[in-house]
């Protein structure tokens, strides 16, 4: 009977160290910045309409992995427009790269973004959830633009 126990509780220590449970460590995030003129923008609507949309916030969380960071984000983005007596799309690109400390690039994650704005909405807001993998000494920028 131990043995069976014994057998069952090795099975799910090993289940355990395969979901990373042990390995991660919670440590505090990498400097964010955006790029001058990233952070908010007027841009195009579908219809042509010009609308304001900008970086509202961040809530990060940041694990070290062997060498790594693993950076995860929720980013908040806020779209507030004119002409909000019909509906519309904003077509933009959220992104968020991780540079190395001789800043080049290191790893990007791109989150295409066609926003759905309802009639009689003047103001949405949208939560995106993105990560990158960060070196030790290394930074990360994001930023919105529309191509």
């Amino acid at each position: 009977m131990k043995k069976i126990f014994v057998l069952l509780f090795l099975i799910c220590l090993s289940n355990c160290t395969s979901l990373d449970v042990f390995e991660k460590e919670k440590i505090e995030c990498p400097k964010i910045t955006s790029p001058h003129g990233s952070e908010e923008l007027i841009v195009d609507t579908i219809n042509k309409t010009k609308t304001y949309i900008g970086l509202r916030g961040i809530k990060k969380n940041c694990f070290k992995k062997n060498s790594l960071i693993m950076m995860d984000l929720e980013v908040n983005v806020r779209v507030i427009r004119r002409d909000y007596k019909i509906d519309d799309n904003i077509e933009v690109t959220l992104s968020l790269v991780s540079i190395d400390k001789s800043e080049k690039q290191y790893d990007r994650d791109d989150y295409h973004a066609n926003f759905f704005l309802k009639e009689n909405n003047k103001i949405v807001e949208i939560i995106s959830e993105m990560s990158v993998e960060v070196p030790v000494n290394g930074s990360v920028l994001l930023g919105l633009y529309q191509k």
